[in-house]
């Protein structure tokens, strides 16, 4: 098992190498209690697989701690120029939603960053 953001952080930086650690990370996320753990979790599978883990960090933006929340919105920004349009614009629906759902200014900030870096997805 893998513990703490040190271990996240170096699985990070193995590459391709660290993806067959994906379903280990994300079933840890499910059983997580600590939200900076399950915060951790999120933005090491973001520098681990961005586009393979979309739909893992789209789910991350309804997670009730704001701080996951933030945490999914950075690993999708630095996801933006793998992600194919299909994407790009499931993604902007997303956010508007975030948008209309979100308490935290902080999320809603991100949102607002992403969504102007998403100028290729179609109107929602």
């Amino acid at each position: 098992m893998i513990t703490g953001f040190g271990g996240f952080l170096v699985l990070s930086q193995r590459g391709d190498e660290a993806k067959r650690f994906l379903p280990e990370l994300q079933n840890s996320f499910v059983t997580a209690d600590d939200v900076y753990f399950k915060a951790s979790i999120v933005q090491a599978i973001g520098y681990i697989s961005g586009r393979e883990s979309f739909a893992f960090l789209i789910r991350c933006l309804e997670d009730r701690s704001f701080l996951v929340r933030l945490a999914a919105l950075r690993a999708l920004a630095g996801t933006l120029s793998e992600l194919p349009l299909e994407q790009r614009t499931e993604l902007k629906k997303k956010l508007e939603q975030v948008m209309l759902e979100e308490n935290s200014a902080t999320v809603r900030e991100q949102v607002l960053l992403l969504l102007r870096s998403l100028p290729q997805a179609k109107p929602g």
